[in-house]
C-alpha cells in the first residue's frame, strides 16, 4: 500500500474519536465554476423608474445593470459578472425615494 492510502485524518467529539481516509479528490475544471452570474431580485409595490447600480469597495460605479421604468411586482434582473474582477460588490437600488444596498460577494 502506498502511503497516501494509508493516511487517516482524526476528528474528535466529545468522547468519540472518528478515522477517516484521506480521498484524494480532483479539481473540476475551470469552466464548470466559471459562471459569474446572478439574478437580483426585488419587490416592486407600485408602477416606479428604478435604477440598479453596482459598485466596487471602492465606491466606483462597475455598471448600470437597470435604469428603466417597471410595473409592480416582483422582479429579477439578470447581472453577468464575467468581465468584473473576484471580490466585494455593493448594488444599490433607487426607485423613488427609496434607497437600498446589498452587499454580494462575486467568486470565481
Amino acid at each position: 500500500m502506498s502511503s497516501e492510502s494509508n493516511q487517516m485524518t482524526k476528528f474528535t467529539l466529545s468522547n468519540y474519536c472518528l478515522n477517516l481516509p484521506i480521498i484524494p479528490t480532483p479539481l473540476p475544471k475551470a469552466s464548470l465554476w466559471d459562471n459569474p452570474t446572478t439574478n437580483i431580485e426585488f419587490p416592486l409595490p407600485t408602477s416606479e423608474f428604478v435604477t440598479l447600480t453596482v459598485y466596487d469597495v471602492l465606491a466606483r460605479k462597475v455598471e448600470t445593470i437597470l435604469n428603466q421604468h417597471l410595473d409592480a411586482g416582483t422582479h429579477s434582473v439578470h447581472w453577468n459578472a464575467r468581465n468584473v474582477p473576484k471580490g466585494i460588490y455593493f448594488v444599490r437600488t433607487i426607485r423613488g425615494e427609496y434607497t437600498q444596498t446589498r452587499k454580494m460577494v462575486l467568486l470565481k
